[in-house]
């Protein structure tokens, strides 16, 4: 109980304190990032031609990439659904238990750190907790850069959780995501977390999300590597956050209390 205190007093400060230093007026990527969430009423015009300058309700191949890759995920999801009905729950949870397998956890806190490329850089905390099909989760993030606004995104997700052989685990999340910095927008949002448990010690994990906020498509993507021993762990990822006009992308990593 001592370590999952601390955990969450770590996640708070880490997602609650940002360092002075940071703070400041200007335009920077943040800024540039929310104009491109403005609805299309808002966006600007070329005063000469009366015309909008907004592209971003375009299909680019990022978008179909991002499609493509729920839908092969969403696929694996319905597998998991199948053959997991037919198991013991109870008996399920406590030999998910007692082998100490990252899968369907009760309670996971996860707080973290993550360089977006051009001298961004975010603190993230993160909590999911459920009882094996069923859970929530809930994440923050605040990216910052000098002299420059900062930028805010919460998301939160009720989750459908399931389990393939033991060793592929598919969610499917719906909710919604809200990013604040001079306004603030928010949509509904889906997504397919899927994991890969090549052992109870090692993890890997494709987080992709869709968003639509303001008539915008935005994909929130990431994938990573865990380590596990015990109840505690470290993640190291790489995640990008895109709305069709600008990405902010880059490394991060974490580490995590589980059980």
């Amino acid at each position: 109980m001592r370590a999952a205190k601390l955990a969450l007093a770590v996640l708070l400060a880490t997602c609650i304190l940002t360092p002075a230093a940071w703070a400041g007026e200007g335009k920077g990527k943040l800024e540039s990032f929310e104009e491109g969430l403005k609805k299309p009423s808002e966006a600007k015009t070329d005063t000469d031609s009366g015309y909008s300058t907004d592209t971003t309700s375009s299909i680019s191949g990022g978008d179909i990439a991002a499609q493509g890759l729920m839908s092969i995920f969403y696929n694996f999801f319905l597998m998991g659904l199948a053959t997991g009905g037919a198991e013991d729950p109870r008996m399920l949870y406590e030999e998910l238990k007692l082998t100490q397998s990252p899968a369907l956890p009760t309670i996971r806190i996860e707080p973290s750190y993550h360089y977006v490329i051009n001298d961004v850089n975010a603190a993230v905390g993160r909590i999911e907790a459920g009882y094996l099909s069923f859970g929530a989760d809930f994440e923050y993030m605040r990216y910052f850069e000098r002299n420059a606004p900062d930028l805010d995104v919460l998301s939160g997700h009720l989750l459908l959780r399931t389990l393939f052989a033991r060793f592929i685990g598919v969610n499917l999340a719906l909710g919604v995501k809200s990013i604040w910095g001079s306004g603030k927008h928010t949509g509904f949002e889906f997504g397919v977390p899927f994991y890969v448990y090549f052992t109870k010690h090692l993890i890997l994990d494709v987080l992709p999300y869709f968003a639509y906020i303001n008539s915008r498509r935005v994909y929130d993507v990431a994938g990573g590597f865990s380590v596990k021993y015990g109840f505690v762990g470290a993640r190291a990822y790489y995640r990008a956050l895109y709305n069709g006009s600008q990405t902010l992308h880059g490394p991060g990593v974490g580490v995590f209390i589980q059980w």
